[in-house]
């Protein structure tokens, strides 16, 4: 099993290492604080277990591996990250920061505003959902009357396989389930949750949305896809009605 080590960072450090007026590295100014407890009983204080066993189905982490990105705190600081070094846990809803191959800095999110990962293709928005400061979405899609978000909560379950004989039950492997959430905000803030993308729930947004029926009635929702055909609906909601 391989334990990869979270430094928590209080409030008050964190803040005193992103208030800076340039643009800095994101990894210089952590681990430079990090680097400034100068003892190992200095440290320990800071220190927490995240487990994370190999060879198991699916993953806490959003991204395969690690990536660059940009972080935008609430006073206008820029924290520009040109290292694959972040990724973003999506049990905890934290952005992570690799110090190193054994540690892992678990980023305190109040300062932040929004960030952007890039993928290695795609540069990737995560913004606080309208209503709801501590819970970070990525956005799909904006304009001037509705944007679209999605989340993701991610739960760890044991194996638990059972083999009776005459029937199994269960898996054998340790498993990472996500659950997919998608939003559509309009400039209001009045929220549409869409959960499930089946007949039934997809039905429940025409009502709610008009013009997302209007659209639903001209397009198959792309179930394999359903990113894009949230993308694509909330473009057209966002057309002027005809």
């Amino acid at each position: 099993m391989r334990r990869l080590f979270i430094v928590a960072i209080l409030a008050t450090a964190s803040i005193s290492c992103f208030a800076q007026g340039a643009t800095v590295s994101v990894q210089q100014s952590l681990s430079q604080y990090v680097q400034s407890t100068t003892t190992d009983a200095d440290r320990i204080p800071y220190l927490t277990e995240l487990n994370t066993t190999l060879g198991t189905e699916g993953s806490a982490m959003l991204l395969n591996g690690w990536c660059t990105g940009r972080v935008y705190l609430t006073n206008g600081t820029v924290l520009q990250e040109t290292d694959k070094t972040l990724n973003f846990d999506k049990m905890k809803k934290n952005l992570l920061l690799k110090l190193s191959e054994k540690n892992v800095l678990e980023v305190n999110m109040a300062p932040i505003q929004y960030f952007i990962l890039n993928d290695g293709t795609n540069d990737l928005v995560f913004r606080q959902l309208p209503g709801k400061p501590s819970e970070y979405a990525l956005e799909l899609q904006t304009g001037p009357e509705y944007s679209s978000y999605k989340t993701i909560s991610t739960q760890f379950f044991k194996a638990d396989y059972v083999n009776k004989g005459l029937y199994q039950s269960g898996s054998r492997y340790d498993r990472y389930v996500d659950e997919v959430k998608y939003y559509i905000f309009d400039k209001q803030g009045k929220m549409v949750e869409v959960v499930k993308t089946g007949k039934k729930e997809l039905k429940k947004l025409g009502e709610e949305l008009p013009m997302a029926k209007k659209y639903l009635e001209k397009n198959s929702f792309d179930t394999s896809d359903p990113d894009k055909s949230i993308k694509d609906l909330t473009a057209f909601i966002n057309k002027p009605m005809s």
